[in-house]
């Protein structure tokens, strides 16, 4: 797929511009400060149905308005569409798909395809499981519908779940109704990671491919299911575990076990990236992540994302940044820059001041 251009209406600094692209590279530079990360960001809304900068939509609406919308017009398997997003200070956003309004977020998943790395990746080797599963979540709802739903699911019961935890006395209905949700999440959570479990072996089996060839290094990981390394399948492991912690969940009032805390541990040679690898490394084992994840989404839906990447050769060596555009060659890449990296890179140039862009 190719997104053809995009116009922005009161989003963060841009008060009305429509920006066209190239179907290859388009390049996006400036200073900081001026707007170029807001491209990725409204680009990538459309994929994910929220930013990766805030979890507040109305930090979206240029400073001074009380509404806002981005619009992109795309193509898809031979055919023009257009999303639209509508932001308000006042209201609930609204989303249209070819001028038909949503009105499930199911139903919002799965049209439009992109891969994004910004710095911020780094805190998928860092930090905690939330930051993995979020990797493994976004990139699944891309390819698989189905598990959407299981998600909303999954997400309503644990929801509810907590929700009795936290007003829980022991009476017998409390304990039917907790046996009842336990069953779900043991079924729907089962789903749910192995689901993860398949899309990581996927994943690894081509990041593993690119981190060697970009530095020699080799990636492994472990899936963890509910925090622990266990082999069995989800369901079976589940209805055991799960039923077993019900006074845990009742002494910290919420949920503990399940899909909720699947995990991966990432290995690069053999050394848990998350503590010991270097900041190189985990820059890099991030990239080899994305370009195996823009992959699998092409290789499942037969049709390749448009790839967002946020300064991501800044701290690059020329090695790894020649083997990353080889990569990408014949896609359709955003790669925002500042002006002293501009050199080197071919493509559409659209120069950013102050929310304003300009081709070049």
């Amino acid at each position: 797929m190719k997104i053809i251009k995009l116009q922005a209406e009161n989003f963060r600094n841009i008060e009305n511009e429509t920006i066209e692209f190239s179907p290859d590279t388009n390049l996006i530079y400036g200073n900081n400060a001026e707007g170029k990360t807001n491209i990725i960001e409204a680009i990538y809304y459309f994929a994910n149905s929220k930013s990766f900068r805030t979890n507040q939509d109305h930090d979206l609406i240029k400073f001074g308005a009380d509404s806002g919308k981005i619009v992109a017009v795309f193509e898809e398997m031979g055919r023009i569409c257009n999303y639209e997003v509508n932001f308000s200070k006042n209201e609930k956003r609204s989303f249209y798909y070819n001028g038909i309004k949503i009105s499930k977020m199911s139903d919002f998943f799965g049209n439009f395809r992109a891969v994004l790395f910004v710095p911020e990746h780094l805190k998928i080797i860092k930090n905690g499981p939330s930051e993995r599963r979020a990797l493994m979540d976004s990139s699944l709802c891309q390819i698989k519908k189905s598990y959407i739903t299981l998600l909303f699911k999954h997400s309503k019961t644990v929801g509810e779940k907590n929700a009795l935890l936290k007003d829980y006395k022991g009476t017998e209905s409390q304990n039917i109704l907790l046996d009842v949700y336990d069953d779900s999440l043991i079924k729907l959570g089962g789903k749910i990671t192995e689901i993860r479990k398949e899309w990581a072996r996927e994943i690894f089996e081509r990041a593993k491919v690119h981190l060697e060839k970009m530095s020699g290094d080799k990636l492994s990981y472990e899936f963890k299911m509910s925090g622990l390394s266990e082999k069995k399948d989800a369901l079976e492991f589940y209805s055991t575990l799960i039923p077993s912690m019900r006074q845990r969940d009742i002494n910290y009032k919420c949920a503990t076990a399940g899909a909720i805390k699947d995990d991966i541990e990432i290995f690069v040679n053999d050394i848990p990236l998350r503590h010991y690898g270097s900041q190189g490394q985990q820059r890099s084992a991030v990239i080899a992540l994305k370009l195996a994840e823009g992959e699998l989404i092409e290789e499942k839906t037969n049709s390749s994302p448009i790839y967002l990447f946020d300064d991501i050769l800044s701290e690059l060596d020329e090695k790894r940044q020649e083997y990353i555009l080889s990569k990408l060659y014949g896609k359709q890449v955003m790669i925002t820059s500042c002006i002293k990296d501009t050199e080197f890179l071919k493509g559409e140039k659209i120069y950013v001041e102050k929310g304003k862009y300009k081709k070049v």
